[in-house]
């Protein structure tokens, strides 16, 4: 088999001028990992729209179907300013090698050989609702573009990045004909920045092809394995078991097209009180479940068109999904239980390992599992570093990150943490009133409160479900 022609993005940094919250901001990005932290109204949300518009701009110079003019308006310019700027720096990686410089300093494409472009996107939005997107180095996303166009659909060895946003909205479990993807390029980009987590309508069509092909091999030879004829459809099912499961304890497993009821339906087996599998639809897993299954199963389904698998699947790495882009998640840990906050992170980047992320999440959870220097703090529309967390308690990083009126208070806000630590009904009553208690005395909530009071509720719904 011949090698694998890599076309990759990577983002640099943003800086927006005027928009929204922000009246300026300068943030670089971490090759891998970048995530933002603050409290509700913080402008992480702004931050990712803004990424999102530059890329969407990006894959409409590429003339991709569906993404075409800007979407901001005149409501996103700061209030009291006329005029809002956003510029965008990614890398491009291509296996291009540029020549030919032109009179106007731009350049043409020449033979293959890799190659490294930065370019700039600039997004410009007026008071009166009108928006204007430019590109710098138009001529590289030509080349770029002309030699990836014509042989995408057909040629597995051309190698495409993902590009996607998952937005802040729940996840809907709905089959729309009008999402389904005819081929190639539409797998890896349709709907892709859609606020909504996943395209159902995809990643049911996909499995139910797969299904069918590997169960007609099945019925003519017992003995083939899913893992050897749909190395593919094999992979989804570890992701999205790695990412749902806590070590070896499989409460969920054999993510399938069921159709003993007479209809099809995307079904995993979900371990009972009892110690037994029950089926269980997609649509019928709760939130935080549903957030999980979204994040691997689009993100995933994009990547092995992006990606083609080339190799057989190694048993011991059968969750990773290789593939490269940018993903960007609003509120990560949205929905989700307390110990899935705590691992969400790290286990996308144990399946995702190219993929470059750039997250927001509200609960300070999460810190105790990051290095600072994959962490971006949003105070006042301000933007900090954060000294060292990983490893930390709960309180400690509470303590560090917010500020807590008085050493007295910090060390009830403290205890309230200890005892939010525990699943005891009991302890979980007592931090609820500690935290009322304390808001009366001091007149005011202050982060930490908030923070409490936020894990407080996500307890509530777990222990007295």
């Amino acid at each position: 088999m011949s090698e694998q022609l890599l076309y990759n993005i990577s983002l640099n940094n943003l800086t927006l001028k005027s928009f929204r919250c922000f009246p300026e901001l300068d943030v670089s990005f971490d090759e891998r990992l970048t995530v933002f932290i603050a409290e509700n109204g913080g402008g992480k949300t702004t931050v990712l729209d803004a990424i999102a518009e530059g890329l969407k701009a990006y894959l409409a110079a590429l003339k991709v179907a569906g993404y075409k003019q800007c979407s901001f308006q005149g409501g996103d310019v700061k209030k009291g300013e006329e005029i809002s700027d956003i510029n965008i720096n990614v890398s491009l990686d291509y296996p291009v090698k540029l020549s030919n410089l032109s009179v106007t300093g731009e350049t043409r494409a020449g033979e293959l050989d890799g190659k490294q472009e930065n370019i700039e996107v600039f997004i410009n939005v007026y008071k009166h609702n009108i928006s204007s997107t430019n590109l710098s180095s138009k001529s590289v996303i030509a080349s770029y573009n002309e030699l990836a166009k014509n042989r995408l659909n057909q040629d597995n060895q051309i190698v495409m990045p993902v590009l996607a946003y998952f937005g802040g909205d729940s996840v809907k479990i709905k089959y729309d004909a009008k999402d389904r993807a005819k081929n190639r390029i539409e797998y890896i980009y349709k709907n892709a920045f859609s606020r909504s987590r996943l395209n159902y309508t995809a990643i049911y069509d996909w499995f139910d092809e797969k299904f069918k092909v590997f169960r007609e091999l099945k019925d003519k030879d017992s003995s083939i394995k899913m893992e050897e004829k749909t190395p593919e459809l094999f992979k989804i099912q570890k992701a999205v078991e790695w990412i749902m499961n806590d070590g070896d304890n499989a409460v969920y497993k054999d993510l399938r097209i069921s159709s003993l009821s007479g209809q099809s339906k995307l079904v995993i087996s979900k371990k009972n009180t009892s110690g037994t599998y029950d089926d269980i639809e997609i649509n019928q897993l709760s939130s935080g479940e549903k957030s999980l299954f979204a994040f691997v199963a689009d993100l995933g389904l994009r990547l092995l068109h992006a990606t083609p698998l080339t190799t057989s699947v190694e048993a011991d790495s059968a969750y990773k999904i290789l593939g490269k882009g940018i993903v960007l998640i609003d509120e990560v840990d949205l929905h989700l239980h307390l110990s899935w906050q705590q691992k969400v992170i790290e286990k996308l980047m144990e399946i995702f390992p190219d993929v470059q992320f750039v997250m927001s999440a509200h609960s300070l959870l999460i810190l105790g599992k990051l290095r600072s220097n994959n962490v971006r703090l949003f105070l006042d529309n301000e933007l900090y570093s954060i000294p060292e967390m990983y490893g930390q308690d709960i309180g400690t990083i509470i303590e560090k990150i917010w500020k807590i009126p008085s050493n007295i208070f910090k060390h009830r806000i403290r205890e309230v943490y200890r005892l939010l630590a525990t699943n005891v009904l009991g302890n979980l009553l007592a931090a609820k009133a500690e935290v009322e208690n304390i808001e009366k005395e001091i007149g005011n909530s202050t982060p930490a409160l908030v923070e409490a009071k936020a894990i407080i509720k996500h307890k509530e719904k777990a222990l007295l479900q």
